[in-house]
């Protein structure tokens, strides 16, 4: 069977790469996913603790196994691998940073695509057979873009964290919205260029104790008691 091929940049790659797996989180079983968005699209993605990531990059297809490759899942450990391969180009010489990635039915490789070197090398890295997490990233990035927005608070851990993929892809943020997908709790939707993210927080109700009522007689302004409220205040946190 024909491999999976395309050519793409290398920095951008890399970025998108090493900003999944920091949102993968520390999970053993956590991976990153490649998949097709359309003729010249490839999103990569991870869902981590309450995180959701996916960037979008623009590539060049030259072979697509839809049936086998509708999702390609490899390790955190082989994105790492791939996104640290270089692409060697003469000093001096402004050259665009060309790869090309083959996807087969059990490793996933990259080598250079530039045709300045006849010997330069590539890396090969095993690919999952299986996917080892459920969940449909596509559908949680469609549904987060397609709630309606609101003002809302938002944790420093979880700007932390958003700052730090931002970092690693060398993308600006330019936007940040939230849906509600259940009550009590909420998704925070951060839309970038050409990456997105969203981060989900629990929230619950935590109730004021009652006031006691005065004894009759007393001073009138103190029996105007305040009516029992309750506050939805934010609880938890990024993993």
């Amino acid at each position: 069977m024909t491999d999976s091929s395309f050519l793409c940049r290398m920095d951008s790659l890399a970025f998108a790469l090493k900003a999944a797996v920091k949102v993968a989180g520390k999970d053993e079983l956590a991976f990153v996913r490649l998949h097709r968005l359309n003729e010249d699209t490839l999103s990569v993605s991870a869902l981590g603790n309450d995180v959701s990531f996916r960037a979008k990059l623009k590539v060049d297809f030259i072979h697509w196994n839809d049936d086998r490759d509708g999702r390609v899942e490899i390790s955190k450990h082989a994105a790492n691998s791939l996104a640290g391969y270089q692409v060697k180009t003469p000093e001096g010489l402004d050259v665009e940073p060309l790869v090309s990635i083959q996807i087969g039915h059990e490793r996933i490789r990259v080598e250079d695509a530039t045709g300045l070197f006849q010997t330069a090398g590539g890396r090969d890295e095993h690919r999952l057979k299986d996917p080892i997490l459920p969940g449909d990233h596509e559908k949680i990035f469609y549904d987060a873009a397609s709630a309606p927005g609101a003002p809302f608070w938002i944790t420093p851990e979880a700007i932390g964290t958003i700052a730090g993929v931002a970092k690693v892809l060398h993308r600006r943020i330019v936007m940040l919205k939230r849906s509600e997908p259940a009550e009590f709790a909420s998704r925070w939707y951060v839309l970038g260029d050409d990456w997105q993210m969203t981060i989900s927080n629990k929230e619950k109700l935590r109730h004021t104790e009652p006031v006691a009522t005065p004894p009759a007689g007393d001073d009138p302004e103190q029996t105007a008691l305040p009516p029992r409220r309750m506050l939805a205040l934010p609880v938890g946190g990024l993993a």
